[in-house]
């Protein structure tokens, strides 16, 4: 159908119809489709108002694409320790660690040994297990920190019925073709700030200003939107979204119960308070374990 009608690109009904299962999916207020998730990351950043040289935290584990969403900035990632439940930030060992190596001046937070600025912070919700947002989000106001939520694998991923991405200022999921739904390359920004989702669109659709005919740009702009045959594919596959989780859960069982009486191996399950999508099945191997 979305062959059919001709709109293929960026404008066009299937792209409306992806944002509107996000938003039915997620219940966050604003949706926009980007081309990726890496792409979320860094306009997300840059409109949080991420400069040249601020530092940004994120945890020691995940993907590099959240690295080089602060890198594409200019910014320089800051590597944070993690807990083994969720395998996302240690909200106890993070606010320990800001004490001891940060200060706060002008209602900003500053690394005690660089100097530097350190403006933001990137949970993320790694395979799909929520991490411990609510005690990040209170550590994180507590020095100054904008939240941006990583939840690149973590669409359908749910902390106290609350979906992930609606906890911090905005929050950013990945479609690529090893995620639970894809849309072979895509994303998607949510967030529940009218005047930052205006501003993002606008970003990201080379900052057009709206015109019947003239070619008018305002400002620095990029083509970050993504093609509406990429979000008909990603439409259709939101769509059996449960039933994809409901399989992902059964392969999790199966997984469990297959290594349950293996002492030295600990099969990672939905943290407390959480629904997981339970994107990827992994296992942490502890002591000395003998060939499975």
């Amino acid at each position: 159908k979305c062959f059919n009608s001709g709109m293929v690109s960026t404008a066009g009904v299937y792209v409306s119809k992806f944002e509107n299962e996000i938003k039915k999916i997620t219940k966050s207020k604003y949706v926009i489709s980007v081309t990726n998730g890496t792409i979320g990351l860094f306009i997300s950043l840059l409109t949080a108002g991420v400069k040249q040289n601020d530092e940004v935290l994120l945890p020691a584990i995940t993907f590099v694409a959240t690295a080089n969403a602060v890198a594409q900035c200019h910014a320089i990632p800051h590597f944070v320790d993690i807990e083994n439940d969720s395998l996302g930030i240690d909200a106890n060992k993070l606010e320990r660690y800001l004490l001891k190596n940060t200060y706060i001046k002008n209602n900003s937070c500053f690394s005690k040994s660089s100097k530097r600025k350190i403006k933001a912070i990137i949970p993320v919700h790694i395979f799909g297990h929520p991490c411990e947002i609510e005690k990040i989000l209170k550590v994180s106001r507590k020095f100054k920190l904008t939240v941006i939520e990583d939840a690149a694998e973590a669409i359908g991923s749910f902390y106290k019925e609350k979906h992930v991405g609606n906890f911090g200022l905005l929050g950013v999921f990945s479609f690529n073709g090893n995620k639970i739904a894809t849309s072979g390359g895509g994303g998607a920004i949510i967030t529940n700030n009218k005047l930052l989702y205006n501003k993002i669109k606008h970003i990201c659709t080379t900052a057009k200003v709206m015109h019947p005919w003239k070619y008018l740009h305002n400002e620095v702009g990029y083509n970050f939107r993504m093609p509406a045959i990429n979000a008909a594919l990603d439409y259709s596959q939101l769509l059996k979204l449960k039933n994809f989780i409901r399989k992902k859960k059964q392969l999790y069982k199966i997984y469990k119960k297959l290594f349950n009486l293996k002492k030295n191996i600990k099969i990672i399950s939905s943290p407390k308070h959480s629904k997981s999508n339970y994107w990827l099945q992994t296992m942490i191997l502890s002591g000395k374990t003998k060939k499975l």
